[in-house]
C-alpha cells in the first residue's frame, strides 16, 4: 500500500466507525481535542494522522487499536477486491 492508500483506508475506516455511532465530526472533534477540518480532512485521506491524534480519535470512538487494525486488514482486503 502506499502512503495515499494507506491514509485512504484510514480515512475510510474511521468514518465508517463515527458514522456507525451516529456521531458528528464536529461531537467528534470536542469529544477527542480535535478541530473538527482535521477530522474531515483525515476522513478524506488528506492528513497524515500522528499517533497522539489517532489514539485520541479512537478513545473518542471507544474503538481499540486492534479494533482498528483489524478494520484496516478488512479494509485492505476488499480493496484488493475490487469492491
Amino acid at each position: 500500500m502506499t502512503a495515499t492508500s494507506i491514509r485512504e483506508a484510514a480515512g475510510r475506516v474511521l468514518r465508517a466507525s463515527r458514522e456507525a455511532q451516529a456521531i458528528s465530526q464536529e461531537q467528534l472533534g470536542f469529544q477527542a481535542g480535535l478541530h473538527r477540518t482535521y477530522i474531515s480532512s483525515a476522513e478524506r485521506g488528506q492528513r497524515n494522522l500522528s499517533l497522539e491524534s489517532l489514539s485520541r480519535w479512537l478513545a473518542a470512538l471507544g474503538m481499540s487499536w486492534e479494533g482498528f487494525g483489524a478494520a484496516m486488514d478488512g479494509e485492505r482486503t476488499r480493496r484488493r477486491r475490487g469492491s
